[in-house]
């Protein structure tokens, strides 16, 4: 399998909406407009809720044949992704993908209904959800077997909703029967992830190591590692490539005095793309510990 939010989605705005959620689709409720706003990031700060960017404005990746200054400016502009916390895998559209014109954010809306539509749109732009308060707020849950499954996918689209790891079944529950009119919400989330999901397990290559320990990662974390790692490996070939002539060819940073500097800068932002992987890594085996020792599970994407 190869390959972090959920894909021209729009990114989660900064202030938030002059409505709350309950204003636009409560029917019974009208809520106070408030202040507060919220920003869709996971727990590694990379923003995995933007759609995928047009075809105009993909960024290429580093290719084998490229030049040296061709692929130190390409990964320049990956390398600002990272420094404004977006996602490789979103703006270079999925490279390791075999169709690469997918965009699972509208793949998933093609299976929702309206309302889910509206209100996912209205939630990733940043309108305010009800306040809840988790601890206290529980409903005992008995649902028969062909309903668990999908009830814990509920569990965790309320999770992501809320950038709670610790919502348990029993808040989900209540959350559901005390706030009816977010169901359509909930829905459109599990859709998103079930398609994130099929995805993700219909491009090739996760390597042995997270095969092993997958359940450490979600599933854009994994794209966002395979995109970061084919770029990483690419460009370290083609720094390799360069830094053989140079020893064959003691002449070469005569003739072009800034090789040295292009070769430095170039691995200066391949150092950036590989703190992404790092990022990734430590936070999913800080979650690891946290299961450990708290005996919650982690919220998926």
């Amino acid at each position: 399998m190869s390959l972090d939010q959920d894909a021209p989605q729009l990114k989660p705005s900064e202030k938030a909406l002059k409505r709350s959620f309950e204003e636009m689709f409560d029917p019974d409720r009208r809520g106070i407009c408030t202040n507060d706003h919220r920003i869709d990031t996971n727990d590694c700060g990379i923003d995995f809720t933007e759609n995928s960017p047009d075809t105009t404005t993909i960024l290429s990746t580093p290719q084998p044949t490229d030049r040296l200054v061709q692929t130190y400016k390409k990964l320049k502009r990956l390398a600002d992704l990272v420094h404004q916390g977006k996602s490789l895998a979103i703006h270079t559209n999925y490279t390791k993908a075999p169709k690469k014109e997918r965009d699972p954010i509208a793949e998933a809306k093609k299976k929702m209904r309206s309302t889910e539509i509206n209100q996912y749109d209205a939630w990733v732009a940043g309108t305010t959800m009800p306040t809840v308060d988790w601890e206290h707020s529980h409903k005992a849950v008995k649902l028969p077997e062909d309903k668990q499954a999908h009830f814990k996918q509920q569990v965790r689209a309320i999770r992501k909703i809320y950038d709670n790891s610790h919502i348990t079944r029993t808040n989900t529950h209540w959350f559901m029967s005390n706030f009816p009119y977010v169901l359509p919400l909930i829905e459109a989330i599990v859709i998103v992830r079930a398609v994130r999901q099929q995805y993700v397990r219909d491009q090739e290559g996760t390597t042995e190591r997270e095969l092993i320990h997958r359940k450490d990662f979600t599933e854009m974390e994994l794209a966002e590692l395979e995109t970061a790692r084919g770029i990483i490996g690419v460009t370290t070939d083609i720094l390799r490539k360069r830094e053989r002539r140079v020893e064959l060819d003691d002449t070469l940073p005569e003739i072009h005095p800034n090789l040295e500097f292009v070769m430095d800068l170039t691995r200066e932002a391949c150092g950036v793309i590989q703190f992404r992987v790092n990022m990734i890594h430590e936070k999913a085996m800080q979650y690891k510990e946290e299961r450990k020792g708290m005996g919650f599970p982690r919220a998926k994407e």
